[in-house]
């Protein structure tokens, strides 16, 4: 529970942004390129990274590494809250995003150094519901705490939660062994070998695939909702992002919901193909112009709890498809490099494709990344029947 509860204290650096950010471009004189990069920097240092830290799991063990992380998370924003520009400001989410990075990687690596398989899977099925969770929380709370208190004291206290996240986390993880590393420090070909011969692995390499795909057109759906129910549907702010963190909450009960079901036995591969078959023609309702607002959060609450058990099922393959904590690590960071780089390229998109061509034309661009996830699917659907290795 507590490398769980520290991963939604890390999801909550993520979620403080979107609403904070016109109070620091007011503080800051930020432009608007500027804050884009300050919501996509965590994202850059995942999608760039992410296949260099197994290395460091085994070089220095998944605990030091997940410490690590939540020393990242706290420094990184208590030095936030200190910023004086752009510049500063960044340079604080790069440390944060490190943080974050790492402990989406050393976190199931924990786990599956304490964990049978059996329950190692579940726990993985439940682990990115922390992500949707701890942003949820933050999407929620951010537009009170900034109008009560500032931006700079909610950082501070993000802060403080992360590092008594690390303690937490300290003292619950106490007894584990250290790495045992029989060589010297690793080469770069090292570093990234055994996560590309895990994508060598049909089922894994599908599972990536899919990752990416997924998080492309989740991202380019509810990262753009906002704007959907604000210019669209007039809704104010606060609404906005009450109904965007609900939005949020709904991805982490489908993925607590996916869980349930991998505890009664049905294997999460098993999972997408349904998922895959309710986010299609929901992405199409929250796109359309002519539907009224209502029909409009319904369809992004569906398309977000499908989205659920998408990201519970690939994450519970890097446990089902995996046969060591260190394959763990290697398919886990696989996932998470290709569900950054999804995060990257969607909103982009979609954003180019609604100034182009408006905002009815999005679910066309939106069905290629749809398409993939069907597919792999139905790939994931037919190897877990077969029982293939």
């Amino acid at each position: 529970m507590a490398v769980l509860g520290a991963n939604v204290v890390a999801a909550m650096q993520v979620g403080k942004v979107p609403t904070a950010l016109p109070a620091i471009g007011d503080d800051l004189g930020l432009s608007l390129v500027q804050a884009s990069w300050v919501l996509s920097l965590t994202n850059l240092i995942a999608a760039g990274t992410a296949f260099a830290v197994p290395a460091l799991s085994t070089l220095v063990g998944a605990r030091r590494l997940a410490l690590l992380a939540t020393a990242c998370l706290a420094l990184g924003s208590l030095a936030g809250s200190a910023c004086w520009n752009a510049e500063t400001l960044f340079l604080s989410r790069v440390l944060e995003g490190a943080g974050l990075l790492l402990m989406m990687i050393s976190g199931p690596t924990l786990l599956a150094q304490v964990l049978d398989l059996r329950r190692l899977r579940i726990l993985f099925g439940l682990w990115p519901a922390c992500m949707p969770v701890g942003i949820a929380v933050m999407l929620a709370a951010t537009p009170t705490l900034v109008e009560v208190t500032g931006w700079r004291p909610m950082w501070v206290g993000t802060g403080l939660a992360a590092a008594a996240a690390g303690a937490v986390l300290a003292v619950a993880s106490r007894g584990l062994p250290a790495p045992h590393v029989e060589s010297g420090i690793p080469d770069a070909s090292w570093m990234l070998r055994e996560p590309a011969r895990r994508l060598a692995v049909r089922p894994l390499r599908w599972c990536a695939a899919i990752s990416l795909c997924y998080s492309a057109e989740f991202l380019g759906v509810l990262g753009l909702l906002p704007s959907v129910l604000g210019e669209r549907a007039g809704a104010s702010a606060g609404t906005v992002a009450a109904l965007t963190a609900t939005a949020f909450l709904a991805n982490g009960i489908g993925t607590a919901t996916a869980a349930l079901f991998q505890l009664r036995g049905v294997a999460g591969s098993l999972l997408l193909l349904p998922a895959a078959l309710v986010m299609a023609p929901c992405l199409c309702v929250v796109y359309d112009p002519g539907i009224p607002r209502p029909a409009t959060m319904a369809a992004a609450w569906a398309f977000a709890a499908a989205g659920g058990f998408i990201a519970s099922g690939v994450m519970s393959g890097a446990a089902r498809w995996s046969s060591s904590p260190a394959e763990v690590s290697a398919g886990v960071a696989a996932i998470t490099q290709s569900i950054n780089l999804g995060q990257l390229v969607g909103p982009p998109v979609v954003a180019v494709t609604v100034s182009g061509a408006g905002w009815a034309a999005t679910p066309a661009v939106l069905m290629v990344p749809t398409g993939i996830v069907l597919a792999g699917s139905i790939v994931l659907r037919r190897s877990t029947r077969a029982g293939e290795p």
